[in-house]
Parts: structure tokens; sequence; C-alpha cells
């Protein structure tokens, strides 16, 4: 078996150029769920602060986003937009101000963890290269099985539509979606591969676009909760 050389994140508070963080917050079941993206950030200066609230305005008001929510149960609720400028270290995270949203389907709702996965796909292959959204509170109705949703197209075109959505409202706002890369430091491991013995400087990484690689039920284990 091939052995595993990884390469360390590099200690401090995250520091990437030209970047931004942007968290969906969504609440459900007493706990609170995050998506978290990343947008690149060139403008001078510091981050407006109605920067969070106007996105989480135009995700609620994007048409895509009510086809989506027609799929997630009620008691799953977009609760908030968190926007953060990385680009120097402990800047302050940017809280919208609205009201939240919740789904609107009448479908039994699934366990918490349950989730589809869309990915995000730069001009780029292997790992470091692809990010993935794990879109919570979708309904049973939903199921074509119990490991797979269905593969329509309308459920498969609302997933897609909600996550570019997402993506409209960030560039409206001059954050455009990006991978972002932690700085890494170099693997001291003599067997590792010369690449993994360099450090790895932060930066960001353009995405394509937003695809559906399969329609599998995943897990995102922590949304469960701890007792």
């Amino acid at each position: 078996m091939a052995k595993h050389f990884p390469r360390l994140p590099v200690k401090g508070p995250v520091v990437i150029p030209n970047c931004a963080e942007c968290q969906l917050v969504w609440s459900q079941g007493g706990l609170t769920l995050k998506n978290v993206f990343h947008g690149n950030l060139t403008a001078v200066g510091p981050v407006s602060p109605t920067m969070a609230e106007s996105i989480f305005s135009a995700i609620k008001a994007n048409a895509a986003t009510t086809t989506w929510f027609a799929h997630i149960a009620p008691g799953c609720v977009l609760s908030a937009v968190h926007v953060k400028d990385l680009r120097a270290a402990n800047n302050p995270t940017i809280l919208s101000t609205g009201v939240g949203m919740p789904g609107t389907s009448a479908g039994t709702v699934m366990p918490q963890d349950a989730a589809l996965v869309v990915s995000l796909r730069t001009q780029f292959s292997g790992k470091g290269f692809f990010g993935r959204v794990y879109l919570p509170g979708i309904t049973s109705d939903n199921l074509a099985d119990s490991r797979h949703f269905v593969s329509t197209p309308a459920f498969s075109n609302a997933a897609l539509g909600f996550a570019n959505a997402v993506n409209s409202a960030m560039t409206a706002q001059g954050i455009p979606w990006v991978l972002a890369h932690r700085a890494l430091q170099a693997n001291t491991d003599p067997d590792a591969p010369p690449s993994q013995q360099q450090p790895r400087a932060a930066g960001v990484v353009p995405i394509t676009g937003a695809v559906l690689t399969d329609l599998r039920v995943d897990s995102q284990r922590k949304r469960l909760g701890r007792n």
C-alpha cells in the first residue's frame, strides 16, 4: 500500500492572498451547519460592511433558490451569510442581518447528516483542485432508493441552479468562486516525493463550474452533533 505523505498547514491565522471566505449558515435540528465558499477578492481596501447581507439577499431572491428549496424541509433554514477577508490575519467576520429562509418541501425530513454533494471543478485535476459542497435538508421524497437521490433533470438542475445562484451573488459583490489553498509546510520525510518536500504557498484557483458527479446520498457526520 502506498505511503501517505501529508504536508501540515502553516500554523497561525489563515492568510490567503486575493481571497475572501463566504459561509452559508444553516440551522437544522438545533444545530448550525455551514457551507464554506471562497471568492477572488482583488478590490483595494477593506470589505464592504454590507457585503454579507447583499450576498444573502441576492441568494434568497434568486428564482433558482426558490426552486431548490422546494426539495428542502421547512425545519432546515438558510439563516445567514458570513464573509471574511482572508488577505490579512485577524480581519473581522461580517454578518448578514436579514431573516432566514426555510425549505418548503412537504416531504419527510431525512437524517441530519444526509446530503447531496455538488462538486466544484477547476481547470486542473487531482487532489487540491476540486471542491465539494454538501447540501443539507433534503426530504425523503427525493430518493430513488435507500442510497441515491432521484436522477431526474428537475432535481439535478435545481441543485446546480442553487449552487450557481450562490456564485452569482458572490460575483456581484466582487468575489467570484475560487478554491482556496492554505499555506502548507514542507514534508521533512526523506521518502516523500520531491513535490511534497517543498512548502506550498497560499493561493487561489479559479472554479470553472459546478457539477454533479453522482447522486449518492452522502454523509457529513459532524452534522449529527455530539452528546
